[in-house]
């Protein structure tokens, strides 16, 4: 009897230190801001593409620092807001801020969220989305920024940002990008194949991201949905949900051979943007 009691001591012990860490230490296992290792430690910079630049750091109204790149094409119809995918920081998308750039002569504004790449704080829910507050309201105090229409772009992780900051600043946007992104993380969780014994903690995550309940209320901007149909990491029906759920002017783009994260490099998908911003009379490239 002594033995089971011992036992039963030691699985309750068990489960609770395990609720406790997961609970805890729940942003560290989300927001993957040291992927790959180097990634707090080094930044690339666009002149490594030719793209001109100035580099920003921008004080949030709770003291934290972010770090961020804007780049300010001649005669620009539009200007992009740029919120990047979970790993790594904004370094490693310039190859696609070089493209914005160039191929579609946008304005481009991207930066690392608290906790990324030179950005200080620790990454959270409620941290972040000061963090797009305090981008959004960079832009239009910018001399130059505030005179052309905005587009929130935002890829995976970035989605879930790009959404909660079009609902929350409807009136500032002129557009809304979308890839590959989730309905919540919750939701997520339960079909996370790498990790599938986190959908039995599902009810913990106080992470929510539930883009799902937001989607709809934004109802006055177009809205681009890009979608991976191969996607391994978000599966392919969430983005269809939310177009579904959406009772915006929209367009969904899928991409059969597209995966988590090569869907921005198969073919049609700058020329996918850039008829949707032709469309919608917010630049006039053509690709």
């Amino acid at each position: 009897m002594d033995f089971l009691k011992i036992t039963i001591t030691f699985l309750i012990g068990i489960i609770t230190f395990t609720i406790i860490v997961i609970y805890c230490l729940q942003c560290r296992l989300i927001y993957l801001s040291w992927v790959p290792l180097n990634s707090r430690s080094w930044v690339g910079r666009p002149d490594s593409y030719q793209i001109p630049y100035e580099d920003l750091t921008l004080s949030t109204p709770d003291g934290v620092t972010l770090h961020a790149y804007l780049s300010i094409y001649d005669n620009s119809h539009c200007t992009f807001i740029y919120f990047h995918a979970n790993a790594g920081n904004m370094g490693h998308r310039l190859p696609i801020v070089k493209r914005l750039y160039y191929d579609l002569q946008c304005n481009v504004l991207i930066f690392s969220y608290r906790g990324y790449g030179y950005s200080t704080g620790t990454p959270s829910e409620n941290g972040i989305i000061i963090d797009s507050l305090t981008i959004l309201d960079y832009v239009f105090r910018h001399p130059i920024l505030s005179k052309t229409p905005i587009v929130a772009y935002g890829q995976s992780l970035g989605g879930a940002v790009a959404i909660q900051s079009v609902f929350t600043s409807q009136d500032k946007y002129s557009g809304l990008i979308l890839e590959n992104t989730f309905l919540s993380i919750p939701k997520l969780m339960l079909e996370y194949h790498t990790m599938p014994y986190m959908a039995l903690f599902r009810g913990l995550c106080h992470q929510r991201w539930s883009s799902q309940d937001r989607i709809s209320c934004i109802k006055n901007i177009p809205i681009l949905f890009l979608s991976g149909q191969k996607d391994e990491v978000v599966p392919f029906h969430h983005m269809l949900t939310l177009y579904r759920l959406s009772s915006a002017k929209k367009v969904l783009k899928v991409f059969q051979n597209g995966k988590h994260n090569d869907t921005v490099i198969q073919p049609g998908y700058f020329e996918a943007i850039a008829q949707f911003l032709k469309e919608n009379g917010l630049s006039s490239t053509v690709l």
